[in-house]
């Protein structure tokens, strides 16, 4: 088991360091399109996964089977702001 130094006080707060809203928008916007670049695409449906759930997912996912497979994604599909339902 690893010993702590006598002198680390594991109570003392930690300080985080934020900066500013422009370098943790872009921060954010790095990291998520690193994270987009590891997404394999399905050939059947179009969908996008990490390498290890696509695996998963393409048991499911298989050209003739009952159903024809999952639909094609709407690449063009984006929520509504407004949850309301429309009359």
């Amino acid at each position: 088991k690893p010993q702590n130094p006598a002198n680390l006080d594991l109570n003392a707060p930690t300080k985080i360091t934020m900066g500013n809203a422009n370098e943790i928008e872009d921060f954010n916007k790095q990291q998520f399109g690193d994270f987009k670049q590891q997404l394999a695409q399905c050939n059947n449906c179009g969908r996008k996964f990490l390498p290890d759930r696509l695996v998963v997912h393409l048991r499911s996912c298989k050209p003739g089977a009952s159903g024809g497979g999952s639909k094609p994604v709407d690449k063009d599909f984006s929520p509504k702001s407004d949850s309301s339902p429309t009359p």
